[in-house]
């Protein structure tokens, strides 16, 4: 126990004597984040980094907007220690929309910055809190817990809001509360995900010093410079042209632009990549130039819920259930999918797989996931698949026909309508789980909707999506039949677990 004392008193002494020795050692990269990044942290950085920390040196309030894979945490984490060694003493919160991010994403890069680092760096060290002394720290907080930020100030104060895209307004409203000193700083950096919300308004606020990240501009895509590991590179980018932006003809020489495209251009001009003319979609824009996608108004899901969906932690608890969309042959695929509860645990898509090897498949994902329910699509040739599961003696199987009559026909034009506005409210409201899948990212970021004369939600079609250049949603379907179940009347939308037909087990 006297053992025990004594380490317990020499870690404060070293606390308190090495926290004074540090503010000492630092104070002279208070005014050069930079430096100290790469003297003490062994970190490099590349041009539009040196920007977003020379803004939090000189501005009060940063907003950055910021593609995919430019090192935006990497910076957050660097700014993170900068500010809280050379400001003695001082606070540093970080936030994020859930306790994964804050974990797995800064914090990961907090301690690895750590470890490696040049300097003896006083303090204890916690998953999500550094400790140098009382009244001197970094702590890590996420939005999605019951967190108050109003107890925290100090004379030098960074708040740090990591994926600022999904932190609610009400973080926002507790960060501008507390962040009232004069040596107090916020930095807001995300991917900018949807044209609304506070993150998107900072950008049109002259409160807020704001920046434009694009993956364009990185070293390892133009081509000068240092290759950063772990970085985008130019083969990704490729790949990003070819699935997401719509090759046109050239311009005429006068309504060219240059990348990398920022702003107004990147949404109405085209741009040239690799000898060849492009226009970019809502996730070329968002992913790789930085830029909020376009007017969110008849787009039926944000991309923001959908990320937010595949990667929320959700307990996959609950019933079984199974649905299927069916396509035969060309570019359509056929999907199965399955959740548990709130939580998709399985997409399979198949192409060119005739109607029977398909049922066969449907058969053996069943037994192996023992669902209450099977909805298959019966438009077109579905009806195929489902008279051959019924004749195999498969119980549970539900023929859906989109575009039967809705449930609610005061509100929604068909039941394909009600389907996909029941996914939507569910994503909204975060009662979801989705797998991390780009297709399926990609179809649900790509769906739109209108209202009738009569006031009635009607999506957009197939034949019209297709006009504009996008794929058929076959992942968005499935998924969205997922919560269709039989009634009396028919064909309803499942507002509650529990619903569905019973599982025996002499159907086999």
């Amino acid at each position: 126990m006297g053992d025990q004392h004594l380490e317990d008193f020499c870690r404060r002494l070293r606390l308190v004597f090495g926290g004074e020795a540090m503010d000492n050692r630092f104070r002279r990269y208070r005014r050069n984040p930079e430096r100290f990044a790469g003297e003490v942290l062994s970190s490099h950085w590349w041009s539009r980094q040196r920007d977003i920390a020379r803004s939090v040196t000189q501005s009060r309030r940063t907003v950055v907007k910021s593609a995919n894979g430019v090192g935006k945490t990497y910076l957050a984490a660097d700014l993170a220690l900068w500010f809280l060694y050379c400001h003695a003493p001082s606070i540093v919160l970080t936030t994020a929309p859930t306790r994964r991010q804050v974990e797995s994403l800064l914090w990961e890069e907090i301690r690895r910055r750590m470890r490696r680092a040049n300097a003896e760096l006083p303090g204890m060290l916690l998953k999500t809190r550094l400790q140098i002394r009382e009244g001197w720290y970094a702590l890590g907080l996420a939005t999605d817990e019951d967190v108050r930020f109003q107890g925290f100030h100090a004379e030098n104060l960074l708040v740090v809001m990591d994926e600022a895209s999904g932190v609610p307004d009400e973080i926002w409203n507790a960060v501008e509360g507390v962040a009232v000193g004069r040596n107090n700083r916020v930095l807001a950096i995300g991917n900018p995900l949807a044209p609304v919300g506070r993150f998107y308004r900072a950008f049109r606020s002259p409160r807020w010093k704001a920046l434009t990240v694009s993956a364009l501009e990185h070293p390892n895509v133009i081509g000068r410079g240092e290759i950063i590991e772990g970085a985008v590179t130019r083969e990704t980018i490729a790949d990003r042209v070819a699935e997401w932006c719509e090759e046109v003809t050239p311009p005429a020489e006068g309504a060219r632009s240059n990348v990398p495209l920022h702003g107004q251009a990147a949404r109405n001009n085209l741009f040239e990549w690799e000898g060849h003319w492009y226009r970019p979609n809502d996730l070329f824009l968002t992913r790789v130039l930085g830029e909020f996608p376009e007017d969110a108004e008849n787009r039926l899901i944000l991309l923001r819920w959908i990320e937010r969906a595949m990667k929320s932690d959700v307990a996959p608890v609950g019933l079984v259930f199974m649905a299927v969309d069916v396509a035969r042959f060309g570019q359509d695929c056929s999907v199965i999918a399955v959740r548990r509860g709130p939580a998709v645990v399985r997409l399979e898509s198949f192409r060119g797989l005739d109607l029977m090897n398909l049922t066969g498949r449907i058969v053996e994902v069943a037994r192996e996931e023992r669902p209450e329910s099977i909805m298959v699509d019966v438009v077109g040739v579905g009806g195929g698949v489902v008279d051959r599961l019924n004749e195999l003696g498969i119980e549970g199987v539900i023929g859906v026909n989109v575009g039967m009559r809705s449930q609610q026909p005061e509100r929604f034009a068909n039941l394909r309508a009600e389907l996909y506005w029941s996914l939507r409210e569910r994503l909204a409201e975060n009662h979801i789980r989705l797998p991390s899948d780009r297709t399926l990212l990609e179809e649900l970021s790509s769906l739109t909707y209108r209202f009738t004369s009569s006031g009635q939600v009607q999506m957009e079609s197939k034949e019209t999506m297709r006009r504009r250049g996008e794929s058929s949603p076959d992942r968005a379907d499935a998924v969205a039949m997922l919560w269709a179940l039989r009634t009396e009347e028919g064909v309803a939308v499942s507002t509650e677990l529990g619903q569905g037909v019973n599982w025996v087990d002499e159907r086999w």
